[in-house]
């Protein structure tokens, strides 16, 4: 009873038939209403798209994700969309990649499996400096985004779960707002790269 309040004061009264799709970036989810997904009506705090039993949710960046975990139990697949930071040279701004591990953020530090298709290791951090901070470390993740190690571990069954990231940024050589790197125009057509990939793999 607890559950189904709390998807309703999040997202409204839904069963997920097939797919949930989050992500926290608002051009992702305007990608997907441009691909033929509709807005749905509902009395909750987060918009949603819906096509076909499938899911499109705007969530907050960050761990708010947390209060929307125990309502995707019974969802078969969940798949997290965003933006991440490379802390490896093997992975370049403007790549796609499915990491296959997430580290939790806090604790416990076990890398949980992803049903991700990169040999990659992604944790989330709580800003962009932090990310930075654990450059140096010897146990340093490939990758850092602000939601997936809290998903991961807060799914309980974290292989339904596929996190796939655009990488915006790589450090230290390739950090935010570098012009010959960041192009916006180049990262937003990658952007409508990840969705389209998304799309081949929920229909």
């Amino acid at each position: 009873m607890i559950v189904e309040q709390v998807r309703r004061t999040l997202v409204g009264d839904f069963v997920a038939e097939r797919s949930v799709i989050l992500t926290s970036i608002s051009g992702i989810f305007h990608g997907f209403a441009e691909a033929g997904w509709s807005a749905q009506e509902h009395e909750g705090w987060w918009p949603r798209l819906e096509r076909d039993g499938v899911h499109i949710i705007l969530i907050p960046q960050g761990s708010a994700l947390l209060d929307l975990a125990p309502t995707l139990q019974e969802t078969p697949r969940v798949h997290l969309l965003g933006y991440a930071g490379s802390l490896t040279a093997a992975v370049d701004v403007g790549e796609i990649v499915s990491p296959a591990k997430a580290l939790h953020p806090v604790g416990p530090h076990q890398a949980r499996p992803l049903a991700g298709d990169d040999a990659l290791v992604i944790s989330s951090v709580p800003n962009l400096l932090a990310g930075y901070a654990i450059y140096e470390s010897s146990t340093r993740p490939d990758l850092v985004d602000m939601e997936s190690g809290h998903l991961a571990h807060a799914l309980g069954n974290s292989e339904k779960l596929t996190v796939r990231v655009l990488i915006t940024d790589r450090w230290p050589d390739k950090p935010f707002y570098v012009a010959s790197t960041n192009d916006p125009r180049f990262l937003v057509r990658r952007r409508l790269d990840l969705v389209t990939q998304c799309i081949k793999d929920v229909t």
